[in-house]
């Protein structure tokens, strides 16, 4: 469990800052703040988006602004935060709809297999 994260800063206008982690936004937010020399402005959590697989949401997340990386090995990215917050909510929607689906399939295929192979006992009971 953990969160996916929309960071702004005022020192950099039309960039954000995409992440994840497992502890709050804010305190991500701060520790960026503090551990970076070179940002003069501290960071404000735009979004903050609880989720259980948060690595995997920001790893798509970052798949699909792909275009708008200001850098390949930094996460800030040239998008609106309001529309990067809508991205993530749809990704974050169809994957765990993906994600059901796939098991309510796998459900029913072994309930149908499971089912197929009892057979009536003669008291009118079934047994595997």
């Amino acid at each position: 469990m953990g969160c996916v994260y929309i960071l702004k800063n005022e020192a950099m206008p039309n960039l954000i800052k995409i992440g994840y982690t497992t502890r709050t936004a804010k305190e991500r937010a701060n520790e960026l703040y503090e551990g970076i020399t070179g940002v003069p402005m501290p960071f404000e959590v735009a979004y903050e988006y609880p989720c259980e697989e948060p690595q995997k949401l920001e790893r798509e997340m970052h798949r699909k602004l792909t275009s708008h990386r200001i850098s390949e090995n930094r996460e800030f990215f040239k998008y609106p935060a309001d529309d990067a917050f809508q991205l993530l909510q749809e990704l974050h929607k169809f994957s765990t709809t993906g994600s059901w689906r796939k098991w309510t399939s796998q459900f029913l295929t072994r309930f149908n297999k499971l089912s197929n192979r009892r057979k009536p006992s003669p008291k009118g009971g079934e047994h595997l």
